[in-house]
């Protein structure tokens, strides 16, 4: 798949052209796949594990759909398992909860959250 804004685009015109069918993609797979993207931003997907404070459930579920992944660590948090696109933008969405979610998977993203963590606290 590939991301194209139309914003950025000149001298769009509609084509009678018939669509070539890799292009034909079913709505389940763009729906899984918008799931993944923060703003238009591309990167490799991987799996992860957030875990969450129970008032963030429905944040969780916005993002990443109601048939996520969840079950509930105590009575006060809950982990999801979660496919992501580690972006910038999916740090700017992850850093809008401190205190209240953070990444238990994989070793190298526990890694680039901290350094996402400290870069907001430098000049």
């Amino acid at each position: 798949m590939r991301n194209y804004r139309i914003d950025s685009m000149d001298q769009v015109e509609l084509l009678e052209e018939q669509c070539s069918e890799k292009a034909d993609i079913p709505t389940d797979k763009i729906a899984e796949y918008l799931k993944q993207i923060f703003s238009m931003y591309g990167c490799d997907v991987v799996e992860t594990l957030l875990e969450f404070r129970n008032e963030l459930l429905d944040v969780i579920f916005d993002k990443f759909g109601d048939t996520t992944p969840i079950v509930r660590k105590n009575e006060d948090s809950c982990i999801a398992t979660v496919r992501i696109q580690a972006s910038p933008t999916f740090w700017g969405w992850y850093f809008q909860f401190p205190d209240k979610m953070r990444i238990l998977s994989l070793e190298w993203l526990v890694q680039e959250c901290e350094e996402w963590r400290n870069k907001r606290y430098e000049e």
